[in-house]
């Protein structure tokens, strides 16, 4: 049945005659071949092997596939095929396979990755849905909050205004409440020189009783009785005396 998963596809040459799946068995007569030059599949890197020379070693690995596939390969070949041509076909089998497994290691990587890539969206999928909607809670109380400083804001220049106007009021009422004393002062002083003027009559005002309200009432010119207007009052009245007499 052919994979429909297009992420795990496997290539087109797998699924469409490029590549048979013969081409991807690994050969029997090439381990030995693989052990020897280090270019096997996991699993034989543990042989020992002798030390030797790039040049040494790729003629003895060459040299023993040759051999092995003359005796024991599964693909008949002529036995007296030139030298030349025969290391040139056995190197061109090696070249093959090694690309093979090298292209079926990638593959087989690429898979393991994508199977821990699958794993960590299974695991990060909730967590990113509830950082989502936290980000949106946190969004909607943000809103809430720039509201409310807009609000106070507003109240706080409101305010602020009201402070000024007060201020500006209370400045005007002690301007005029200065005026108001220097103009009391000043009606004192007056008062004091006209009572000064006719400070002459006054022991004949204090010995007079006039009639006030229907009782008679003496008075009495000193610091604490003191009435400006009944004063004004008084003189006016004893200045009509004089007259009259």
């Amino acid at each position: 049945m052919e994979d429909t998963n297009p992420i795990c596809a496997k290539p087109y040459f797998m699924n469409h005659g490029g590549a048979t799946h013969r081409e991807y068995e690994r050969e029997p007569h090439l381990d030995q071949v693989d052990r020897e030059i280090g270019g096997g599949p996991k699993g034989h890197e543990d042989e020992t092997l002798q030390p030797c020379s790039p040049s040494h070693k790729r003629s003895g690995t060459l040299e023993q596939a040759i051999e092995y596939e003359l005796k024991y390969g599964q693909r008949k070949l002529n036995p007296n095929m030139e030298p030349k041509k025969l290391r040139r076909l056995i190197s061109n089998r090696l070249s093959a396979q090694r690309s093979r497994m090298k292209k079926t290691q990638h593959m087989y990587d690429m898979e393991k990755k994508l199977g821990d890539l699958q794993a960590m969206i299974a695991v990060m999928g909730p967590q990113i849905s509830t950082h989502i909607s936290l980000q949106a809670k946190l969004r909607t109380e943000n809103g809430l909050i720039s509201q409310k400083l807009d609000t106070l804001a507003k109240k706080s220049y409101k305010n602020d205004v009201e402070i000024e106007v007060k201020k500006a009021e209370m400045k005007r009422l002690k301007e005029l409440q200065i005026c108001l004393n220097k103009q009391e002062q000043l009606n004192q002083e007056v008062a004091l020189k006209i009572a000064g003027c006719d400070y002459s009559g006054l022991e004949e005002i204090t010995s007079l009783s006039f009639y006030n309200g229907g009782s008679d009432q003496m008075l009495h010119f000193d610091s604490t009785n003191f009435d400006k207007p009944r004063f004004v009052a008084i003189r006016n009245n004893y200045t009509e005396r004089r007259v009259t007499r």
